[in-house]
């Protein structure tokens, strides 16, 4: 059974005496009765559509925008900035394995300001905080 448009958003007004109803009941698509009396649907009973104003369109539109550039940028993630030459500086530094070197760099590179720290440190400085730390971490 088809049904167009109109059958759909108003319900049709059926005289109903026979079957003990009220003179006119609103009669929903499908052919049940909602029960109410007079139509159902007068002047002050209809339900209003609201229409958005420009202004409102605006402020969406604003709103679609933002969240558009809020979700790129979590998207779109930088990988971390780490010195330039801590690779260099860690893997040349004498008396300790690459392995053990290489666990060292790796936690450098984890935490970026230690990282850039270790760069700038005095060559004895540099040792003492790789022996540290490898003997912290069983390496040595």
């Amino acid at each position: 059974m088809k049904r167009n448009a109109m059958s759909l958003r108003f319900p049709e007004k059926k005289k109903n005496e026979a079957a003990g109803g009220s003179a006119d009941q609103v009669v929903v698509p499908g052919g049940s009765t909602n029960g109410f009396i007079g139509g159902g649907f007068g002047p002050s009973e209809k339900r209003k559509r609201s229409l958005m104003g420009e202004e409102e369109v605006v402020a969406i539109t604003y709103m679609t925008e933002a969240m558009k550039a809020v979700a790129a940028a979590i998207t779109t993630t930088s990988p971390p900035d780490v010195h330039p030459s801590l690779y260099d500086t860690v893997m040349s530094t004498t008396g300790f394995s690459p392995e053990a070197l290489m666990v060292a760099l790796s936690h450098l590179f984890d935490n970026r300001a230690q990282g850039n720290d270790f760069v700038h440190m005095a060559e004895d400085h540099m040792e003492l905080w790789l022996r540290t730390f490898l003997t912290k971490h069983y390496y040595v």
